[in-house]
């Protein structure tokens, strides 16, 4: 397969004349033909990371809603192309509120099926690239959280830092990362905190504003939140288990 041959999935009960034609046209592309729809739903699951398009057919014996519904569920970047010589408004309502990417009439001429293709195709790769662009200018972001989360630091930074806007960074970083801003930074300021507790006979005040926060109070709450115990707690009980260990070794 070359370089720039795309994989595309006819799933179509006909293999005659028409996907015979469809086969002279993509000439750049891998067409993988399934006849049912249960095989086709096995190939998807386990190709679906390797599958640029899906061409579905439609027939009133059997219908295309329940298929396409798994295949976005699967992987809904994937764009799904309806191809039918039956029909109807209820059906093209239908399927786009599905997450079809289009529909095309059988009887329609097969170049313009191509076009569609070929569309939809560099859509999808420019949507590729940018999401890439989005994740390295957020990880940018995570890289100056990392390196100054022990100071002062602000949303509005960071975000700049990234090249994004706010919101476009926090909602980025929710989606990625799994957790808010806010939480990210709390996590990598106690994380540090511990290590401290553990390793330093520094007060509670001294680690806390060590860590970046700005109180005691604020860093307690914060430290009871994420490790369920007070630091207080957390030191007397490392520093007992410590001593534990060192008298048996004695």
């Amino acid at each position: 397969m070359g370089e720039d041959e795309k994989i595309i999935l006819l799933i179509d009960p006909d293999v005659g004349e028409y996907c015979q034609k469809l086969l002279s046209i993509l000439d750049n592309h891998h067409l993988i033909i399934k006849t049912n729809h249960r095989d086709a739903f096995e190939f998807f699951i386990n190709n679906h990371f390797n599958i640029s398009l899906v061409l579905l057919c439609h027939t009133p014996e059997i219908p295309c809603d329940a298929l396409l519904r798994y295949l976005k569920l699967i992987e809904h970047s994937i764009p799904v192309i309806i191809i039918t010589d039956h029909g109807s408004e209820e059906l093209v309502a239908n399927i786009f509120k599905m997450g079809a990417s289009d529909y095309f009439k059988k009887s329609r001429p097969l170049q313009e099926l191509k076009s569609v293709i070929a569309s939809l195709l560099s859509l999808k790769k420019t949507n590729i690239a940018k999401e890439r662009h989005t994740i390295n200018n957020l990880y940018r972001g995570i890289d100056y959280i990392n390196r100054n989360f022990c100071c002062t630091i602000r949303l509005c930074k960071v975000a700049k830092e990234a090249g994004m806007s706010v919101s476009c960074f926090e909602r980025t970083f929710k989606k990625t990362m799994g957790i808010n801003f806010s939480a990210y930074v709390n996590k990598m300021r106690i994380a540090m905190a511990v290590d401290m507790l553990r390793k330093t006979n520094y007060c509670i005040s001294d680690i806390a504003f060590a860590c970046g926060f700005t109180n005691q109070f604020h860093f307690s709450r914060v430290f009871k939140q994420i490790m369920k115990i007070s630091p207080t707690t957390f030191k007397k009980s490392y520093n007992c288990s410590f001593m534990a260990v060192a008298g048996k070794k004695i």
